[in-house]
């Protein structure tokens, strides 16, 4: 085996690992690749990727006569299944108890975890948002025990952290658990060490515990109130759908993310307990979307079986908990599809001989049942949210003159926003990009009338709920079929943003510019010296960009077509779609150039497209 390491095109280094086997026989071998620890080995001929290496040896098993030859991905290009082990706090502080778990939160053990704990806790935390920013005083706001019946007790906390002028909240539950019975995570996520009379463990995150898990349920079950005085009080609400459970004597708890904005758990095969980790006030728009999908009796989503909810003293309602139903699935949608792309891939080189139009047809065949029953469950949804209600917070509305503005300003302001950051981009993107964002930067004033003459025609649309933030890691992939999930909406927004009406066809441009995403992400996973096997693979890709996008749009369509209550015109449809999928671009350039300016190709690209298609190939008119 041996190790080069140099500069990529970017000027950053590369490492490459080739080993080989000079036997007639299959050898087992263990390579000392400590110091490259969390990096993943991407196979460059075939672009297949290998289990991360660690900190121990790393074992290969070589065929007679065989090599591979590896280039190892640093974090920014690790696969899509690689999920970084969290990192725990190197030193742990210790609080002593004498009886209860209660004793955490109160006296010294208290101030321990407020001055001391917490401020260095939350910035290694993912779903804490304020990780760059100077945090001040940092304070449990209460905390309500949770017993599950023998005896063992976590606790439901909300905490409160100042940050600069405004203050946020996080719901962080707390349990204990013993040294020799905790599970990786809950040591991985523990605040301190804690002491009773001889016995020694940790305080950790409450959701990695079971203890919380039976304790939030119990009290669902009972539709339980907790006072918290002049602060307000708790509810814990079940549906009809949560008497119907089956409540084993032990439960089996699988924990999905821990490290995520929220944190979810699958209990009993049954049901998803999800953790809202940044308390918002006001109405959650998930918790208000499964409820009304549960009650209409839409398939295609988890329907809702619970949920915590803290009311301020005034009635303002703060979601903390979701609990919903678990539908067995083969993975999220952009996972999914990233598999289907890398397979695909290596599939269309196996057989040079093969007709590659034909040979991509075949492999994509595979993809278009899936891409299909999308649209057709975004369609369904859709239609339901334009159905007549009695609920004012879900009845459809027909858009008027000043929404159509509204519509047109919001594109507008987002294409200036993208024409600022191009403006601004850094001397290492590609001279290809740079053209292209001269030729989109040439086209601002064009693409302003562009806007405004897409949301003039937008007249006899409807307005309605929305899902608000849709794409591929928003669905569920269950045999072919899609199922919805995540109505929380964008978390930048407010929740009244997020529960705003708007035109559905804001949904089929965010899962538009998805697939476009995916074959961009699945093209830069793919690793090969062949200039012949890169080819394949792009025009597999390429395929997959247009004909995915087609196959949802027409399914989309049929249903759109069918329905006793249509929410856009047949006239309309087109041009409404080309607004949202022109401001849904010009975001996405904002959000690379910030944010990962090696990806501003991909929506540039994207922006450019729907403006050629519109406007012409030569240069545009200005208003």
């Amino acid at each position: 085996a041996y190790l080069r390491s140099h500069p990529n095109e970017d000027g950053q280094d590369e490492t490459l690992l080739c080993v080989y086997n000079l036997s007639r026989s299959a050898q087992a071998v263990e390579l000392d690749l400590h110091e490259f620890n969390r990096r993943v080995p991407v196979d460059v001929i075939g672009g297949s990727v290998f289990p991360p290496i660690g900190q121990l040896t790393y074992l290969l098993t070589l065929p007679p006569y065989g090599f591979y030859w590896f280039l190892l991905a640093t974090e920014q290009a690790l696969p899509s299944w690689h999920t970084p082990t969290p990192e725990p706090l190197p030193d742990l502080s210790t609080i002593v108890v004498r009886n209860m778990m209660t004793e955490i939160c109160l006296g010294a053990s208290r101030n321990l975890l407020e001055k001391e704990v917490l401020p260095a806790y939350l910035p290694k935390r993912r779903w804490f948002s304020s990780k760059s920013e100077t945090l001040g005083d940092i304070a449990f706001a209460y905390s309500v025990p949770l017993r599950d019946g023998r005896d063992n007790t976590s606790l439901l906390t909300e905490i409160t952290v100042q940050v600069g002028s405004r203050s946020e909240r996080y719901c962080l539950p707390l349990g204990a658990v013993s040294e020799e019975n905790a599970i990786p995570v809950a040591q991985q996520l523990a605040l301190t060490r804690v002491r009773r009379g001889p016995l020694v463990g940790y305080v950790t995150d409450g959701f990695t515990t079971d203890n919380f898990m039976t304790g939030t349920l119990g009290l669902i079950g009972q539709n339980a109130d907790v006072s918290l005085g002049e602060n307000g009080r708790i509810e814990f609400r079940k549906t009809d759908r949560f008497d119907q459970l089956e409540r084993p004597a032990e439960i089996q708890v699988r924990r999905l993310s821990a490290e995520q904005s929220n944190s979810s758990a699958i209990i009993d095969d049954q049901i998803v307990l999800k953790v809202v980790r940044k308390v918002l006030s006001g109405v959650h728009p998930e918790a208000e979307i499964s409820r009304y999908l549960t009650r209409r009796g839409f398939a295609n989503t988890p329907p809702m079986h619970g949920e915590v909810t803290r009311y301020d003293a005034d009635g303002t309602p703060n979601t903390l908990i979701l609990v919903q139903g678990f539908v067995r699935n083969q993975g999220d949608g952009w996972v999914w599809t990233l598999d289907f792309l890398l397979r695909a891939a290596d599939d269309s080189v196996a057989d040079a001989a093969v007709n590659q139009q034909e040979q991509n047809a075949d492999l994509y065949s595979n993809y278009a049942g899936f891409a299909q029953a999308l649209g057709r469950r975004l369609a369904q949804l859709h239609d339901v949210f334009a159905s007549a209600t009695d609920e004012p917070a879900f009845h459809p509305e027909t858009v008027t003159e000043a929404d159509l503005q509204g519509w047109a300003d919001g594109a507008i302001e987002q294409i200036d926003r993208a024409v600022e950051a191009l403006g601004r981009l850094p001397a290492t993107v590609p001279e290809e990009v740079t053209l292209l964002a001269k030729q989109v930067v040439g086209r601002h004033e064009a693409l302003h009338g562009l806007a405004r003459r897409l949301a003039a025609q937008g007249a006899g649309a409807l307005r309605t709920r929305v899902h608000g933030d849709f794409h591929l890691g928003q669905v569920l992939v269950v045999g072919g079929d899609a199922y919805l999930i995540d109505f929380e909406g964008e978390p930048a927004k407010t929740m009244e943003q997020r529960r705003a009406h708007s035109s559905p066809l804001r949904d089929v441009a965010g899962m538009l510019r998805s697939f476009d995403y995916a074959g961009a992400t699945a093209s830069s996973r793919l690793h090969s010296n062949s200039e012949r096997v890169t080819e394949r693979r792009e025009k597999l890709i390429e395929q997959f960009r247009s004909q995915a996008g087609a196959d949802f749009l027409a399914s989309y369509r049929e249903v759109l077509e069918a329905s006793a209550t249509p929410w856009v015109p047949r006239a309309a449809e087109q041009s409404l779609l080309d607004l949202f999928l022109l401001e849904k671009a010009a975001y996405e350039i904002r959000y690379e150039a910030d944010n990962r300016p090696d990806w501003i190709g991909i929506p540039l690209g994207g922006l450019n497209g729907i403006a050629t298609r519109l406007l012409g190939a030569g240069d545009a008119p200005h208003e």
